[in-house]
């Protein structure tokens, strides 16, 4: 702080030469300041302080000023921005000071409280901001927390209760959002137990809430079998919904994943790569296979034993699958490219087995990509007998159809329980995690960890058994990385 924000500080902590009182909240707290450093700093407080209408007030020695609509604390941070530029903010208080200083008209608070939330928009705060800039703003900041709910909404909307809060004008917005990633019949569900909390909450019937919001629910992109499900359901006019039957709609969408076509790319048209230190076959052979299970087509390959790819060569692709037998041509070069590609957009699967073990050097990846960016810590790589699947999210997306899993008689994985500001999707048996992943910020991509060695015995005699949902499991993640990660989709 420079000899002039030390003297600007003192005047307002001391109430030096102080000429305008503001009695702020409910407690009324004093606060004092001064006219014409607010005057020079916000044209509202020039026109308030010497417009023709405050002229007999401000004649006063100290004029008045009353300020109910904030608290204390968030009114004293403005005050310190104008005097000091300087401001401390958190999730607790970000929301209060970017409503006073668009109140007060002071842009640079303003800038400042927008590239914080900006920066800060999670799975726990995305609708709170949304609900806040249906009121405040619908600038770069609403654009960025619609494309977050977007590009998050299977998630985000996997509890039962996400939607509960929201008001009915924040539910039609949601439901008017062009793109976004969830199968309508689960947001159909989501926004019918809306309704009734509702309902139960406030008194009167569900259907008095759901009428206006029903029909912006897109029937016609849903399967048959999913249009069967609301036969006799309540809420939907059931003449239309035999029509969409009948016409048999769901033939005509291109991945029931998402809506309006608007959505991630189809598996067989993303586009894949595997850099690994390793380009031996069957190894290599056999991990492609897994990953075409659902559908994927283009699989490309990168000795990284032998060279490190460039960011430019990466980005030509949708989704880059890693694992390590080799040493690197160099760790750390690898590790940085992988990184600036997840944050361009790109999705990453990483296969824990060798490239986080402590205990091969040359393999392992290194630098910040290890530290709290992956979602899986680094740890020694044990080889024990035939570990398999433990306890598992049932209902996510990676876990859909895997029920079995069996690492064989080497099962390699990363022993730790380091998680890096991510979730935990499955477990080993004796509790390590299996299947962890990251959750992206907006423009960032997709992380998965899966924590294995990623061939069967089919490539590799003593990987995990193909008997049991291997491949299916390796498939799936390569598909969540790619809907979740903003270079897949298809506008």
């Amino acid at each position: 702080m420079n000899t002039l924000e030390q003297s600007l500080t003192k005047m307002l902590e001391e109430h030096q030469y102080a000429d305008v009182k503001f009695v702020v909240g409910e407690a009324k707290t004093e606060i004092f300041a001064h006219r014409l450093i607010l005057s020079v700093s916000s044209e509202f407080w020039m026109k308030m302080f010497f417009g023709l209408e405050w002229k007999e007030v401000t004649q006063k020695r100290v004029a008045e000023v009353v300020v109910p609509d904030f608290e204390p604390a968030t009114f004293q941070q403005v005050l310190r921005f104008v005097y000091t530029r300087e401001v401390v903010l958190d999730e607790t208080n970000v929301l209060d000071i970017y409503r006073a200083a668009d109140k007060y008209l002071i842009t640079d608070l303003l800038d400042y409280c927008t590239r914080f939330v900006m920066h800060n928009i999670s799975y726990d705060n995305c609708l709170q901001i949304f609900h806040f800039c249906q009121y405040f703003t619908k600038g770069d900041l609403y654009n960025q927390v619609c494309e977050f709910i977007e590009k998050r909404s299977n998630d985000l909307f996997r509890e039962s209760d996400s939607l509960v809060n929201l008001e009915q004008d924040s539910i039609r917005e949601i439901l008017e959002l062009k793109n976004l990633r969830i199968k309508e019949i689960d947001l159909f569900d989501k926004v019918v137990n809306w309704g009734k909390a509702k309902a139960q909450k406030e008194g009167g019937n569900p259907k008095d809430f759901l009428d206006e919001l029903i029909p912006l629910i897109h029937l016609e992109v849903m399967t048959k079998d999913d249009l069967i499900l609301l036969l006799g359901n309540e809420f939907i006019e059931q003449s239309q919904l035999t029509v969409l039957i009948k016409e048999k709609v769901y033939e005509t969408v291109n991945f029931s994943s998402g809506r309006r076509g608007l959505c991630a790319k189809p598996p067989q048209e993303l586009k894949t790569i595997i850099v690994a230190s390793d380009d031996r076959d069957p190894y290599v052979s056999d991990l492609v296979e897994s990953m075409k299970t659902n559908g994927i087509v283009v699989v490309d390959r990168f000795n990284g034993r032998s060279a490190t790819p460039s960011l430019e060569k990466l980005l030509e692709y949708d989704v880059v699958v890693v694992y390590a037998d080799y040493d690197w041509s160099s760790p750390t070069d690898v590790s940085n490219v992988l990184k600036q590609y997840v944050e361009s957009g790109g999705g990453l699967l990483l296969f824990g087995a060798f490239a986080l073990a402590t205990n091969h050097p040359g393999k392992d990846l290194l630098g910040d990509i290890t530290t709290g960016f992956i979602p899986l810590g680094k740890g020694e790589v044990r080889r024990d007998s035939n570990h398999t699947l433990g306890e598992f999210d049932h209902l996510h997306e990676i876990m859909k159809d895997v029920t079995s899993f069996d690492g064989g008689k080497s099962s390699f994985f990363v022993d730790t329980s380091e998680v890096n500001q991510g979730e935990v999707i499955a477990r080993w048996e004796n509790g390590i995690p299996l299947v962890t992943t990251k959750q992206p910020t907006a423009t960032s991509g997709q992380i998965v960890v899966l924590n294995f060695f990623p061939m069967s015995t089919i490539g590799f005699s003593t990987g995990w058994l193909p008997s049991t949902h291997g491949r299916k499991l390796i498939a799936n993640a390569c598909d969540f990385v790619a809907q979740n990660s903003p270079n897949s989709m298809k506008l």
